[in-house]
Protein backbone atom coordinates (compact mmCIF):
# COMPACT_ATOMS: atom_id res chain seq x y z
CA UNK A 1 0.00 0.00 0.00
CA UNK A 2 1.57 3.63 -0.90
CA UNK A 3 -1.73 5.63 -0.53
CA UNK A 4 -4.84 6.45 1.92
CA UNK A 5 -7.93 8.15 1.21
CA UNK A 6 -9.63 9.19 4.38
CA UNK A 7 -11.56 12.63 5.54
CA UNK A 8 -9.35 12.14 8.89
CA UNK A 9 -12.28 10.24 10.38
CA UNK A 10 -14.39 12.85 10.59
CA UNK A 11 -17.57 13.43 8.35
CA UNK A 12 -15.55 15.75 5.65
CA UNK A 13 -11.97 16.37 4.85
CA UNK A 14 -12.22 20.39 6.26
CA UNK A 15 -13.44 19.00 9.61
CA UNK A 16 -10.96 16.41 9.72
CA UNK A 17 -8.04 18.83 8.23
CA UNK A 18 -5.75 19.07 11.54
CA UNK A 19 -5.64 14.88 11.62
CA UNK A 20 -4.77 14.88 8.14
CA UNK A 21 -2.08 17.07 9.08
CA UNK A 22 -1.47 14.70 11.62
CA UNK A 23 -1.05 11.68 9.73
CA UNK A 24 0.37 13.43 6.57
CA UNK A 25 3.42 14.38 8.46
CA UNK A 26 3.57 11.08 10.52
CA UNK A 27 3.21 9.22 6.75
CA UNK A 28 6.15 11.20 5.79
CA UNK A 29 7.63 9.85 2.61
CA UNK A 30 6.72 6.30 3.00
CA UNK A 31 2.60 6.92 2.33
CA UNK A 32 0.52 9.27 0.34
CA UNK A 33 -2.37 10.71 2.46
CA UNK A 34 -5.23 11.50 -0.15
CA UNK A 35 -7.81 13.66 1.61
CA UNK A 36 -11.57 12.95 0.54
CA UNK A 37 -14.64 14.27 1.38
CA UNK A 38 -17.02 16.41 0.57
CA UNK A 39 -13.95 18.63 -1.50
CA UNK A 40 -15.33 21.16 -3.63
CA UNK A 41 -13.55 24.24 -5.50
CA UNK A 42 -14.83 26.46 -2.31
CA UNK A 43 -12.59 24.44 -0.10
CA UNK A 44 -10.13 22.62 -1.74
CA UNK A 45 -7.46 25.31 -0.71
CA UNK A 46 -8.18 25.48 2.68
CA UNK A 47 -8.15 21.33 2.67
CA UNK A 48 -4.80 21.93 1.12
CA UNK A 49 -3.31 24.57 3.33
CA UNK A 50 -4.80 23.16 6.47
CA UNK A 51 -3.34 19.57 6.04
CA UNK A 52 -0.48 19.68 4.34
CA UNK A 53 -1.62 16.92 1.84
CA UNK A 54 -0.43 17.09 -2.18
CA UNK A 55 -3.61 15.08 -3.30
CA UNK A 56 -7.40 15.15 -2.85
CA UNK A 57 -9.88 12.80 -4.20
CA UNK A 58 -13.60 14.06 -5.24
CA UNK A 59 -17.16 13.07 -6.50
CA UNK A 60 -17.62 15.77 -8.70
CA UNK A 61 -20.76 14.39 -9.39
CA UNK A 62 -24.37 16.15 -10.10
CA UNK A 63 -27.50 14.53 -10.89
CA UNK A 64 -29.08 14.50 -14.55
CA UNK A 65 -32.11 13.10 -15.88
CA UNK A 66 -32.12 9.43 -16.88
CA UNK A 67 -32.64 8.33 -20.50
CA UNK A 68 -34.86 5.47 -18.95
CA UNK A 69 -38.31 5.38 -21.50
CA UNK A 70 -40.74 2.89 -19.96
CA UNK A 71 -41.34 4.13 -16.06
CA UNK A 72 -43.40 2.21 -13.46
CA UNK A 73 -43.93 4.53 -10.19
CA UNK A 74 -44.85 1.59 -8.30
CA UNK A 75 -41.32 -0.70 -9.16
CA UNK A 76 -38.30 1.28 -8.81
CA UNK A 77 -34.94 0.19 -9.93
CA UNK A 78 -33.17 2.39 -7.74
CA UNK A 79 -32.98 3.33 -3.60
CA UNK A 80 -35.86 5.94 -2.55
CA UNK A 81 -33.10 8.20 -1.84
CA UNK A 82 -31.86 10.08 -5.01
CA UNK A 83 -30.57 9.22 -7.38
CA UNK A 84 -34.46 7.80 -8.29
CA UNK A 85 -34.90 6.02 -11.55
CA UNK A 86 -35.69 9.31 -13.56
CA UNK A 87 -32.17 10.69 -12.63
CA UNK A 88 -28.47 9.59 -12.40
CA UNK A 89 -25.41 10.41 -11.45
CA UNK A 90 -22.43 11.55 -13.62
CA UNK A 91 -18.95 13.09 -12.53
CA UNK A 92 -18.89 16.50 -14.22
CA UNK A 93 -15.83 17.99 -15.74
CA UNK A 94 -16.50 21.49 -15.00
CA UNK A 95 -16.63 20.31 -11.45
CA UNK A 96 -13.57 18.68 -11.70
CA UNK A 97 -11.92 21.79 -13.52
CA UNK A 98 -13.17 24.48 -11.03
CA UNK A 99 -11.46 22.46 -8.16
CA UNK A 100 -8.04 21.63 -9.96
CA UNK A 101 -8.09 26.01 -10.71
CA UNK A 102 -9.16 26.60 -6.88
CA UNK A 103 -5.98 24.86 -6.31
CA UNK A 104 -4.13 26.11 -8.80
CA UNK A 105 -5.08 29.48 -7.70
CA UNK A 106 -4.30 28.61 -3.46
Amino acid sequence: MDRVLTSGGAPTAIQGAENLARLNLRAGSDLTVMAGGAITSANVAEVLRRSGVREVHLRAAERVPSAMRHRRRDTLLARRQPPSDDERVVTRQALVREVREAISEG
